[in-house]
């Protein structure tokens, strides 16, 4: 993902002396301070592995710099060890700016799942500092990740009023419009992204994403290959180099190039992203045998490093991938392997909650591949009822997406349909599902529209 979501963006806040308009920084090192900026700049260009090296040393600098343990909780591929850096930033948070503490709770309600707090903290920022461009835009940021581009736009297009050349701005602009399917202000805003940092890879990567969603491959490639011109360890240039192959059906050179990745990977999650990259080369191919096992890699690779929640979603995600090619009974023993995972572990509540909903949707998805509508119902009542609070769009939305199969394979297809239509649209999933219910209902003009969605 090339846009910087919001686990990663809502703590990037501008440091400054101390004004009304800005967050300031809170260290007693000048030292750990200039240490801290530069890794904070490496990290909104997503250069990672640099970063945590300034972040490190200011640290080693100063014990008690809350923002630099902020930041270096992100960049943890653990997450017992990113819960350890946000403790030892909640341990101080009382000794610095009423900003900063709450970039520190609304860490740890990002860290536990708890988008209702998050939100409301970076709200509270955004208020006490409405002329910082960087609050602005990671609370614009958090509106994406719940789908609400709209809202979105809004703080992205404050940022840019307040300071027209901050180039993160334009690169969460840019994806607001390739999802509202805006591609020519999509692609205006990537290239003022790449004018205003030419020597850095994301700009280039970002804009030849679109390129890659707008089907144009060749060209795609070409940018692609510039941001690896500029960082050969670009790793999302990699996997959209793979994604390119995988569209044009050349399923070898995909595997090739994430390969190629899984070489000069920094760290564990860049080598499982490789081997869930092959996953679906192998599978887009049709072969379930050996998708199959770059999954198990990757639990294998989560189980070496004790990343339990990891572990967990990926046995979920190969339930699914078995329930797709009609391998039920596998599927819920794989399910079945993930869930008996939770009690061994200390899972944060609101993980362990976000945990069970996939359980659920998984199981009632499998269910209703079984052709067994009583237990699909069960599981999506219970789903319903455990989202039903919850401030994620997306997650209330995936209801309607359970209730829709359901009342199809029940052919209620008049019911189906306006389940589906509630559903999250921009889903090809759901498209791909509403335009199969049309088809029965003999609302084939229709049907074919949102055929062509998916597609596009």
């Amino acid at each position: 993902m090339r846009l910087i979501i919001a686990t990663l963006c809502f703590y990037i806040l501008l440091f400054s002396a101390c004004t009304q308009d800005k967050l300031s920084i809170t260290t007693s090192s000048d030292r750990a301070r200039q240490e801290f900026i530069e890794g904070r700049d490496l990290f909104e260009k997503l250069q990672f592995t640099e970063s945590a090296e300034h972040l490190e040393q200011a640290i080693r600098l100063d014990s008690n710099f809350v923002k630099a343990y902020l930041y270096a909780s992100i960049l943890q591929q653990n997450p017992n060890m990113r819960r350890q850096y946000i403790n030892k930033a909640k341990a101080v948070m009382n000794e610095v700016s009423e900003g900063e503490r709450l970039l520190v709770l609304a860490a740890e309600a990002d860290m536990n799942g708890d988008r209702k707090k998050q939100e409301k903290y970076l709200q509270d920022i955004v208020e006490s500092y409405p002329r910082d461009e960087r609050a602005l835009t990671n609370l614009g940021t958090f509106y994406f990740g719940s789908k609400e581009f709209e809202k979105a736009l809004i703080y992205f297009k404050q940022a840019i009023d307040i300071n027209p050349e901050y180039p993160t701005v334009y690169n969460q602009i840019g994806y607001v419009y390739r999802y509202l399917d805006d591609y020519p202000n999509a692609e205006q805003s990537f290239k003022k992204y790449i004018a205003l940092i030419p020597d850095n890879p994301n700009p280039y990567d970002s804009y030849a994403e679109l390129l890659l969603t707008m089907g144009e491959y060749d060209v795609s490639m070409e940018t692609y290959q510039k941001a690896l011109e500029i960082d050969p360890d670009f790793e999302f240039s990699h996997f959209g180099l793979a994604s390119n192959y995988i569209y044009m059906k050349e399923y070898n050179k995909a595997r090739h190039q994430l390969k190629r990745l899984a070489k000069i990977a920094s760290n564990d999650e860049q080598v499982m992203r490789a081997h869930y990259g092959c996953a679906i080369a192998y599978l887009a191919e049709g072969n379930l045998e050996d998708g199959i096992k770059e999954v198990d890699k990757m639990i294998e690779l989560s189980e070496k490093y004790s990343n339990t929640v990891r572990t967990i979603r990926n046995y979920y995600m190969k339930a699914r991938i078995l329930a797709e090619f009609d391998k039920l009974e596998e599927a819920w023993k794989m399910l079945e392997q993930g869930k008996s995972l939770m009690p061994e572990s200390e899972i944060p509540p609101d993980i362990e909650h976000n945990l069970e909903q996939t359980y659920l949707f998984f199981a009632a998805m499998i269910a209703v591949n079984e052709g067994d509508l009583k237990t699909a119902n069960s599981y999506a009542d219970k789903y319903t009822a455990m989202v039903e609070d919850d401030a994620s769009t997306p997650l209330k939305k995936a209801r309607f997406s359970l209730q829709g199969l359901i009342a199809f394979a029940g052919k209620n297809y008049a019911r189906a349909i306006k389940e589906f239509e509630q559903s999250d649209m921009s889903d090809p999933f759901n498209l791909y599902w509403l335009a199969r219910t049309q088809m029965e209902m003999g609302e084939n003009d229709q049907a074919k529209i949102n055929l062509k969605k998916v597609i596009k």
